[in-house]
């Protein structure tokens, strides 16, 4: 199935420096303490028409209102998922295999909040009964097998 989707790369992030009330608005909607912040928002939101993310290092600007930020685009990609599963009603997973099936690029989808946690590419491990899994940090196992598993 092609469609559209949407993944971020962390090659395309940029650095920003905006201000702690506007990085606040966006990161997690605590209103700002002045409104010309929310125009400052507004116009990174601009930036970014399918979306972005904050790189989790954050840095305050020494004597000034301004932290620097990482941010990462989200954006239309061109590899399309081979393999998803609903997880209740909140969680989507996704995967695909690179050209020879030893790595496999996997993501997860929360529904409810609308952002994605991605693991990027892994190494599939073949499990003692034959059959594939990746572990992308330690004590995290996914099983890239299983009836709940369909093909796009």
């Amino acid at each position: 199935m092609i469609e559209q989707q949407l993944d971020y790369d962390v090659n395309d992030a940029q650095t920003f420096q905006i201000t702690n009330d506007a990085y606040h608005w966006l990161a997690f909607k605590e209103p700002c303490l002045d409104d010309e912040n929310y125009e400052e928002a507004e116009e990174i939101k601009e930036m970014f028409p399918y979306g972005f993310k904050f790189d989790s290092k954050v840095e305050f600007v020494e004597n000034s209102d301004l932290v620097e930020v990482i941010i990462i685009p989200i954006q239309l990609i061109s590899n399309e998922f081979t393999h998803y599963k609903i997880d209740g009603k909140w969680w989507k997973c996704e995967f695909y295999y690179n050209k020879d099936k030893t790595k496999a690029y996997y993501r997860i989808y929360d529904m409810y909040n609308g952002r994605f946690m991605d693991y990027g590419w892994n190494d599939v491990i073949i499990n003692k009964y034959g059959k594939p899994e990746i572990q992308p940090r330690k004590g995290c196992i996914f099983p890239l097998w299983g009836k709940n598993w369909r093909r796009y």
